[in-house]
């Protein structure tokens, strides 16, 4: 099976590859020796068949795909900021998710426990990724949905009061009109819980061919999104 294994000095994902992999550094064991490093791969699968199915259609293909910057915010957490601190005990949340990749590398940094979410209709893939990385995730990782602004919805499905101490947010920026960002500001501002924070990533210029990306983080602190 063709895939596409991602590391710093890659400059963007393939999107012809069937899979995707990620090394995650670890050091507590159980991963592959490789010299002075010990590392786990995280495997995310990409749906290029339904991604071709979706041309010429209603439907949106991206979330068939891992995009460029989800393996860069992925680098960040496993190696910009101290996992630890991080990552280790907290509950993660992946607002639209796609693939899962960023996620599914939290729940092997020693997350409690990891949410991946997404459109209703895109949860078929993500659920797929979950159940791939299941026997190596040091936490559980839940499948939901979860559509930008539609916080009934959501509390009437998960609760009233649900929140997470670190949410995540990659490549999903990209040509949207102000309604849903706005949209998406709100359900993170909800979700965060009071200590949390989120990091949202994506490209400077172009989603798609602009290698440089940037990130930035937001807690309940902040004075705006």
């Amino acid at each position: 099976m063709p895939a596409a294994s991602f590391t710093s000095h890659s400059r963007g994902v393939d999107r012809s590859a069937e899979t995707v992999e990620f090394r995650v550094p670890t050091s507590r064991g159980g991963g592959v020796e490789r010299g002075d490093a010990s590392f786990t791969t995280v495997v995310v699968e990409q749906n290029k068949k339904d991604c071709a199915a979706g041309i010429g259609t209603n439907r949106d293909p991206t979330a068939r795909w891992v995009w460029d910057t989800s393996p860069r915010m992925c680098e960040y957490l496993c190696h910009g900021m101290n996992p630890e601190r991080l990552v280790r005990g907290k509950r993660v949340l992946e607002i639209g998710a796609g693939a899962g990749l960023p996620g599914l590398v939290c729940s092997r940094l020693g997350a409690e426990s990891v949410t991946l979410t997404d459109l209703p209709q895109e949860l078929k893939l993500l659920e797929r990724n979950a159940q791939i990385n299941a026997m190596k995730s040091d936490a559980p990782v839940d499948v939901r949905a979860c559509a930008w602004g539609e916080l009934d919805d959501w509390r009437q499905t998960n609760g009233e009061h649900e929140t997470f101490d670190l949410v995540l947010v990659s490549d999903v920026l990209y040509h949207q009109p102000k309604e849903v960002l706005h949209a998406l500001a709100e359900t993170i501002k909800a979700l965060v819980s009071n200590q949390g924070s989120s990091f949202n990533e994506r490209s400077r210029v172009s989603f798609e061919d602009d290698p440089n990306v940037w990130l930035y983080e937001w807690t309940p602190k902040s004075a705006h999104l």
